[in-house]
């Protein structure tokens, strides 16, 4: 039963359906990083003036890494439009991806993310049953101890209320003139559970 209880929690199972999840981040694809590799690959070997600028757009290069596909073409113009094109496709999806990823962030701006921060709430609640498990293991006499301790509580609370209910009664006997009002303000105090309880009491109390 402990370990049922240990491994059970206070929340409902769900199921949820059509459920969305957290937008992924925003990265270059493989076919613009390769078109920005290109792109620089061919500054980097085509440009000569002015000469300060060169190791500049060398840096730039060693920088994006060699492209996989470098253009090699003998008229500079078009291989100039050969890399505006790759570069302009790329800057085309990444804007895209960016509207995209913005109209679903103000979508959910504000909203908690499941599964996130610490529920110490619910930590908090397996510490009990935790130290039941921990008395079970190294003091398994305690439960003893603590089952006599309610039993003594328990007799104690019976013999206060038997000496309540045996004082009442007395008093009742020895002043007939008040017994029907000690009954109506018994009456309104009580209700049928410590009505059952009187009067289990009362059989148990000698007769006079």
């Amino acid at each position: 039963m402990v370990v049922l209880l240990a491994l059970s929690g206070c929340n409902t199972p769900q199921w949820r359906v059509f459920q969305s999840k957290v937008p992924a981040p925003l990265v270059k694809s493989e076919v613009q990083v390769e078109a920005e590799r290109a792109g620089a690959d061919l500054v980097a070997r085509t440009v000569t003036a002015p000469p300060e600028i060169i190791p500049v757009a060398q840096k730039l290069s060693e920088s994006l890494g060699a492209p996989e596909y470098p253009i090699i073409q003998v008229n500079a113009a078009k291989a100039s439009k050969e890399a505006l094109n790759g570069l302009q496709s790329g800057i085309i999806r990444a804007q895209e991806s960016r509207v995209e990823l913005n109209e679903q962030l103000a979508k959910f701006d504000g909203k908690k993310i499941e599964g996130t921060g610490v529920n110490v709430f619910g930590f908090a609640v397996s510490l009990p049953v935790l130290g039941l498990i921990a008395l079970a293991i190294f003091c398994p006499g305690v439960f003893g101890w603590l089952w006599w301790c309610a039993k003594k509580a328990g007799k104690l609370a019976e013999g206060a209320l038997t000496a309540t209910v045996s004082a009442v009664q007395d008093f009742k006997a020895e002043n007939p003139n008040s017994k029907l009002a000690i009954n109506q303000k018994l009456d309104g105090k009580q209700d049928e559970a410590h009505k059952a309880l009187v009067r289990k009491i009362k059989l148990k109390l000698p007769s006079k």
